[in-house]
């Protein structure tokens, strides 16, 4: 005669126990698989909305160049950020800032007005790290963008040095939908300040006649 007594639920795969933590091999009921596609839809959600909702990413820029004379005097001259108007073509005017707490150094600000595709707009960049004559790094920050300069100097040969120039540029609000149209201008800005650059450091370095 059959035993009467509760009826078991019938198993699930044993596939399912892994994303609950147990061993494979032990079966698992109807509502532990519930929970199982539960949780596996609210993941997939949560990834899809993930994809949807993020911004796109601005690519880091890094460039090299290399110039004429000592990392220290390279250090000297692009460290002073109000020189920056004397070799990038993106700047239409840089200055040590009025509220500056310091001249020179780590907690200088600067202001300059940038241009960008024939638009000029003013720009706030700070010293976060002053490593003379190794590295400096500076924020900028306007209504469009955030930017994070880093620019490093280390010696290439006898009298020559390397500067490493990476910018990581970052568009405010809503503009962020736009970071794939306007990377190739970028890109082209970062082309244009290394030639500025190797061209100043040029010009400083011929014997004056």
């Amino acid at each position: 005669a059959a035993r009467s007594g509760p009826v078991a639920p019938p198993s699930v795969p044993a596939a399912l126990a892994a994303p609950l933590g147990r061993p494979a091999h032990r079966p698992l009921k109807v509502g532990d698989a519930v929970a199982v596609v539960a949780q596996t839809e609210r993941t997939r959600a949560t990834t899809t909305s993930s994809t949807i909702h993020q911004p796109p990413k601005m690519a880091l820029l890094k460039r090299e160049v290399i110039v004429p004379g000592s990392p220290a005097d390279a250090f000297d001259a692009i460290a002073s950020f109000e020189n920056t108007v004397r070799w990038d073509p993106g700047v239409t005017a840089a200055k040590v800032a009025a509220s500056s707490p310091t001249q020179r150094g780590k907690g200088t600000v600067y202001e300059l007005v940038t241009v960008f595709k024939g638009a000029e707009s003013p720009m706030r960049y700070e010293i976060t790290e002053y490593d003379a004559p190794r590295r400096v790094r500076l924020v900028g920050t306007s209504a469009a963008s955030t930017v994070v300069d880093t620019i490093s100097f280390e010696a290439s040969g006898a009298a020559s040095t390397k500067i490493t120039y990476e910018a990581d540029i970052k568009l405010n609000g809503w503009r962020r939908l736009f970071a794939p149209l306007v990377r190739s201008d970028l890109n082209a800005l970062g082309d244009a300040a290394m030639s500025g650059m190797r061209a100043y450091f040029d010009e400083v370095k011929e014997p004056k006649k």
